[in-house]
């Protein structure tokens, strides 16, 4: 540091006669001293509020006009600098009369040359220097004070030399540690109740004496030569083919209905009581839902809130070793997610569906307040809008329609990513032979109903009131074989809408042959593939060539810049190699397994899409009011924090070392 052209403040717990430039080491704690902002931020957020309080009344405060070097290139830093107030500029020390290259700047609360400190927390030469370019003010944490909180809290090391993902880890709010331990809670025994088993020959009397005890309110009847259900979330029990073949739930409700079912045939209560479970109408075939142990107890809440449920069996290796029941769930996740997926539910008409709707976005705003995941978020929500526009279609499709055709969703809501509402992507499947006269006239309605409960119209009228995305099974197909022609953007365009296609209602299987068809009825030349991944790159990544960010009036675009490269060219991967999965953070787990992309990479690439992701979110929710929508992908680092800004750098590296991935993968070194 130049101490000729710095001064350093006096602090107010120094005496009047002492000055802190000769003994700066010798201040003694002000208990009294606000906590600045910066030292509420990572890595100092780990430290106790005494520690915090202590370390403010240490710190020294310099002034440095503008011009001064504050740093030297090749010294060892007095200590650690945490500008205040002004912009520091990191450059390479001019010699020879060569030009100064600029690395970054700084600004309030940001740490000055972070790659200082080594692993052991000591200070080392600068690599580079570091000059005022404007008048600034800046705390001085000095070597010893530093090692000395470093000894007591080593965390704040993992994070100054953590990656992106550890970094998230160790930079989460206190105030959001209770919801989110639920949140990411995983299903033990501990969580779940066991379950009784009877059998077909247990008497109802037995059965409902159990039932007013068991906590979960139901038992589980099972038959011989079962072989048990799937372990996987969301799979359900398979048809049961004759009557010694089964395992069925049976509910308090049940029973009691059951119950008062044969006491209006005039049989004595005593008599009923006394028939087994094969005489009574109990025995029916009714879906079982499973979640594996080891599962996040989110996902239990959301397969509740998926198959209109109020029981999840839980299972290890495919043997049932409890059950969680809704009360139970909600009496520790406090939101209103499932209260709301009953409401779309018992919707009966389209004002009612209105009326329901209308809650998503304030309990989206709720959740992501309380410091959700967005991951989990994006699972929750993309459950409530398919609910949501699935009703939307029984309510004005008539039967013979939804019958005969088969509604999909596209773009963020097909891969599950959508959180907000935003344009409405769908399309529509017609089988083969089928004709309705005024279909055209149901489609503008259905259209007009999605603007109605706020998804606004596809600016690309990628809707199903433009009769060019409504289609017979074979005008399908003939469309995916040519897109394996020649390749020009609007094929490349509607390849990509396509791939992300996801079933809403109607016949499923009118879809699942549609996704065959485009997964495996056609094969892409390695010209086509090229030319896809190709568009991941249309958009320069907001770095400058130094690697700090790069803004055009203090505005990054994060979908241009950050979230389109990751979910086209993840996307890509998953057409050229078969893969299946929608939501692009399942296509990189695939893509992972099947050693397409390291560890290390795939890791990142999920951690930087979540990150962007958040800020989208943060800025959607911001301008829920006044519906600015050009404003949603327009982040100012400016307005972040020195932990977001960090976070977003590290996560905009990770989508150029992506695209260099991509370019290597499809040879697109040329373009």
């Amino acid at each position: 540091m130049s101490s000729s052209n710095s001064s350093v403040i006096p602090d107010a717990s120094s005496s009047s006669g002492s000055s802190p430039a000769s003994s700066p080491a010798s201040f003694s704690p002000n208990y009294s001293q606000d906590i600045p902002t910066s030292l509420t931020l990572p890595p100092f957020d780990v430290l106790s509020e005494r520690q915090r309080v202590q370390l403010a009344g240490r710190m020294n405060i310099h002034y440095f006009p503008k011009g001064t070097t504050i740093i030297e290139q090749g010294e060892r830093p007095t200590g650690l600098f945490i500008l205040m107030k002004g912009v520091v500029e990191e450059r390479q020390a001019q010699s020879d009369g060569n030009e100064v290259k600029v690395f970054t700047h700084y600004h309030q609360d940001d740490l000055l040359d972070v790659s200082s400190v080594d692993r052991a927390g000591h200070l080392v030469a600068a690599k580079h220097e570091f000059v005022a370019v404007e008048d600034s003010l800046a705390y001085e944490i000095p070597n010893g004070l530093w090692l000395e909180y470093v000894e007591q809290v080593p965390q704040m090391l993992a994070y100054l030399h953590g990656d992106i993902d550890q970094k998230l880890d160790l930079s989460k709010p206190e105030h959001h540690q209770n919801l989110a331990e639920f949140i990411l809670t995983r299903i033990d025994e501990s969580v779940c109740e066991p379950i009784l088993r009877v059998n077909l020959n247990a008497h109802l009397g037995f059965v409902l004496e159990h039932l007013l005890d068991e906590p979960s309110g139901c038992v589980l009847v099972e038959g011989k030569g079962f072989e048990g259900i799937g372990s996987h979330i969301g799979q359900t029990q398979k048809p049961i083919e004759d009557d010694n073949d089964f395992q069925v739930i049976i509910t308090k409700t049940d029973m009691l209905r059951e119950i008062d079912r044969l006491s209006k045939l005039a049989d004595p209560l005593p008599n009923i009581m006394t028939l087994s479970l094969s005489q009574s109408a109990l025995i029916k075939q009714k879906p079982l839902v499973s979640v594996a142990l080891g599962e996040y107890l989110f996902n239990a809440m959301l397969l509740m809130t998926k198959h209109g449920v109020e029981r999840v069996l839980v299972t290890d290796d495919d043997a049932i070793v409890g059950v969680l029941y809704q009360t139970q769930l909600l009496s520790l996740f406090s939101t209103h997610s499932h209260v709301l997926s009953l409401r779309i539910a018992r919707a009966n008409t389209l004002s009612q569906l209105k009326e329901a709707s209308s809650k998503l976005d304030a309990m989206v705003a709720t959740l992501f307040s309380n410091g959700i995941r967005v991951q989990f978020l994006m699972s929750l929500v993309s459950t409530l809008n398919e609910m949501i526009i699935g009703k939307a279609f029984q309510i004005i499709m008539p039967k013979e329609v939804q019958q005969n055709t088969a509604l999909m969703v596209m773009g963020s809501e097909g891969r599950g990513e959508q959180i907000l509402k935003t344009d409405q992507d769908n399309a529509l499947i017609i089988r083969d032979g089928f004709h309705y006269e005024g279909l055209s006239d149901k489609l503008d309605a259905f259209s007009y109903t999605l603007e109605e409960l706020g998804y606004p119209k596809c600016k690309g009228r990628v809707m199903v009131n433009n009769p060019h995305w409504v289609a017979h099974q074979q005008v399908w197909l003939h469309r995916i074989r040519a897109l394996t022609l020649v390749p020009n953007n609007d094929r490349l365009m509607e390849l990509a809408i396509l791939q992300d296609a996801h079933y809403i209602e109607g016949d499923s299987n009118l879809f699942d042959e549609f996704k065959s068809d485009l997964s495996g009825g056609v094969a892409f030349s390695d010209s086509v593939l090229a030319e896809y991944a190709a568009t991941a790159l249309k958009f320069e990544t907001p770095l400058t060539f130094w690697g700090s960010l790069k803004s055009d009036h203090d505005q990054i675009d994060i979908k241009q810049g950050g979230l389109f490269p990751i979910v086209h060219g993840v996307r890509a991967f998953a057409l050229k190699h078969g893969v299946k999965a929608l939501s692009t953070m399942e296509r990189i787990d695939v893509l992972e397994q099947r050693r397409l992309l390291e560890a290390s990479l795939a890791r990142k690439l999920k951690h930087g899409f979540c990150l962007l992701i958040r800020f989208r979110l943060q800025q959607q929710l911001n301008h829920l009011k006044d519906q600015d929508r050009d404003s949603i992908n327009q982040l100012k680092p400016s307005e972040l924090n020195r932990t977001e800004r960090d976070l977003l750098r590290q996560s905009l590296h990770t989508v150029k070392k992506f695209k260099q991935r991509l370019i290597h993968h499809f040879h697109l070194e040329m373009r």
